[in-house]
C-alpha cells in the first residue's frame, strides 16, 4: 500500500472534505459531506482504500459475497436483523447487483438498486405481484440503502472492495404513517388472550400462566398485563412481528 503524506482539507464554498492523492500517475480526488474531524477521517479512509492494491479475489459475483455476508452475521447478530438482511438482499439489493463482480460493482449500481426499488417495490422475480400501488416507504429506502452501506463496510474489511458509496433517497419517497390505537382498538386490547399469527387465531401456551395479554398494532405484538385493581395497564415489551414469539414469550415478564 502507498502511504499518502496530506490530509483532507475543508472546502468552505463546496461544504466538504477534500483529499487528492496520486497513484501509477493516476491523480484522484475523495470527498466527504460529514461536518467536523469525522468527515476528514471518512475522506482520508476513501483515498488510503484507493491507494490500497491488496484486494482479494475481485472476481467474485456480489450474490455469492452477500450469502457470505449474512451467513457471518448470525454469529453476533439477532435473528430479526439477519433475516431482515437477507429479505432486503433478496427483494431490492441482488436483483439489480447480484450478477456483478465485486470488482466492477460501482455506486451507480446500488444506487439504481434503490431507485428501482422505490418505482418498483419488490424486485424478486418470483414477488413480482404487488401488494400495493405505493411505491415504497422512505423508511424502507433508508434500510436498504443501510443494508448496502453494512455489506460494502464487510467487504471493504475483507478487502473484497474499496468503495465508500454515498447514497440517496429519492427527494419524493413518502413518510410512513403510524397506526395510532382508536377507542374501538382499545376496549379488544383490555379483553383479548390470543394472538393472530399469519391470519390465524392461536392459543399461546404461554401467556394464561403468567396473566400476560397481547394486542396486534401493524407488525409488532404488544405484550402487556391489567392491574384491574391499580386500574393500570403495564406495558411489558414491544417486538416486531416476526420474531421468534415463543423464546419472546419465556422471558416477557422478566
Amino acid at each position: 500500500m502507498k502511504k499518502r503524506t496530506n490530509t483532507a482539507f475543508w472546502v468552505e464554498k463546496e461544504k466538504r472534505w477534500c483529499i487528492a492523492v496520486q497513484k501509477n500517475g493516476t491523480r484522484k480526488r475523495f470527498y466527504s459531506s460529514t461536518p467536523g474531524r469525522t468527515g476528514q477521517r471518512e475522506a482520508n479512509a476513501k483515498a488510503d482504500a484507493w491507494l490500497d492494491d491488496s484486494i482479494r479475489d475481485g472476481k467474485k459475483k456480489v450474490a455469492a459475497l452477500y450469502a457470505q455476508w449474512v451467513e457471518e452475521l448470525k454469529l453476533t447478530c439477532g435473528t430479526s436483523y439477519v433475516e431482515q438482511c437477507k429479505k432486503y438482499g433478496d427483494y431490492y439489493i441482488l436483483p439489480v447487483c447480484g450478477d456483478i463482480r465485486i470488482d466492477e460493482l460501482t455506486e451507480g449500481d446500488l444506487q439504481k438498486a434503490i431507485n428501482m426499488s422505490f418505482k418498483k417495490r419488490c424486485l424478486k422475480k418470483e414477488r413480482q405481484r404487488r401488494s400495493s400501488d405505493k411505491p415504497l416507504s422512505r423508511k424502507t429506502l433508508m434500510t436498504i440503502r443501510s443494508t448496502e452501506i453494512s455489506f460494502l463496510k464487510w467487504c471493504r474489511r475483507n478487502r473484497y472492495s474499496t468503495m465508500f458509496p454515498e447514497l440517496s433517497i429519492p427527494k419524493n419517497a413518502r413518510m410512513g404513517k403510524r397506526t395510532i390505537l382508536q377507542p374501538t382498538a382499545l376496549k379488544v386490547l383490555f379483553s383479548v388472550d390470543t394472538r393472530t399469527y399469519y391470519g390465524k387465531l392461536v392459543f399461546d401456551e404461554y401467556l394464561p400462566g403468567i396473566h400476560v395479554r397481547r394486542k396486534i398494532v401493524g407488525k409488532y405484538i404488544l405484550f402487556y398485563q391489567v392491574l384491574k385493581e391499580e386500574k393500570v395497564i403495564r406495558i411489558l415489551r414491544i417486538v416486531y412481528g416476526r420474531r421468534d414469539m415463543d423464546e419472546v414469550l419465556k422471558h416477557v415478564n422478566s
